[in-house]
């Protein structure tokens, strides 16, 4: 799993990024069946917290400061 391998190298925050089209946006209505792309984050916050991961979703822009 994604998350458990950002926890063992101590990353600062995880972007979920290239979510399969079968997953539906968080935003999105789902018909019967379809499932959406908050299971994917659900399984990330059972390992990180919730200020570590973002879902991205289309045309998202976060801003990654220079190191000094």
């Amino acid at each position: 799993m994604t998350a458990k391998l950002a926890e063992c190298l101590g990353v600062k925050k995880l972007i979920l990024t290239h979510v399969s089209s079968r997953y539906k946006p968080i935003t999105a209505l789902l018909k019967e069946g379809e499932k959406s792309a908050q299971i994917l984050l659900d399984e990330a916050l059972e390992v990180l917290s919730p200020d570590q991961v973002i879902l991205a979703e289309d045309f998202l822009v976060y801003p990654i400061p220079k190191r000094k």
